[in-house]
């Protein structure tokens, strides 16, 4: 592995003619001020979402959909029957799921949370 390795790197300087790019790095201080102290929320903006991603959009839209009760409807799929769910049951579950996909992490629900919270919701009782 060592001599094909060694040759492989041969190869690959050869390609470049001896020239090369030289590699920039950063020191922790410059990272903390170039993202506000890694704040999410700094480099979230600069997202990039690749062409084929066209759910990127959802969680906004659906948002958008929690906020007005009479739409939210629109998203539920057609194999649940809409007699058989409560627009309230319906409403709190689009809200749990809302939670999960949170941009904060510690906005974002346990498994232990959203398993109680499911519950809550199956048996109507109201939130504490």
């Amino acid at each position: 592995m060592m001599k094909n390795g060694r040759i492989l790197l041969e190869e690959l300087i050869a390609s470049w003619d001896g020239k090369c790019n030289p590699i920039r790095t950063f020191s922790t201080k410059e990272l903390q001020r170039a993202t506000n102290n890694y704040d999410s929320r700094q480099w979230r903006k600069y997202v990039y979402h690749e062409p084929g991603d066209v759910f990127h959009f959802l969680p906004d839209r659906v948002k958008d959909l929690i906020d007005n009760d009479q739409r939210l409807i629109e998203i539920v799929h057609p194999a649940i029957s809409r007699e058989d769910i409560e627009q309230q049951e319906l409403q709190a579950v689009a809200k749990l799921a809302l939670s999960c996909i949170s941009e904060e992490e510690e906005d974002r629900p346990t498994m232990t949370d959203i398993a109680r919270e499911l519950k809550r919701i199956q048996k109507h009782v109201p939130p504490l």
